[in-house]
């Protein structure tokens, strides 16, 4: 069963605005390398995540004990302090 066409949205508009409407609204065929690949102005912002990085670092904390944390520290000084005797950079 036909119903005929069905009416163009921009039926009233005389033809030479229609084509001039549809080149507007197609936009540019070719686009240059900044419409293709826009660099944003500032980075997009992160939501609040602030209740999560409390709990990760508690759980990072957690993870050694307090003892352990100072041991660490302390061989980490004495490394250090033996690249300096030698002249070298700690990486």
């Amino acid at each position: 069963m036909s119903r005929g066409p069905l009416p163009l949205p921009y039926s009233s508009c005389p033809p030479g605005e229609l084509s001039q409407l549809t080149e507007r609204l197609r936009g540019p065929t070719e686009l240059t390398k900044e419409e293709r690949h826009p660099v944003p102005a500032a980075p997009p912002a992160l939501p609040a995540l602030a209740e999560e990085i409390a709990t990760a670092r508690f759980y990072i904390e957690a993870a050694r004990a307090a003892a352990t944390r100072t041991a660490y520290a302390a061989d980490w000084r004495r490394f250090d302090a033996w690249c300096r005797l030698r002249d070298d950079t700690v990486a």
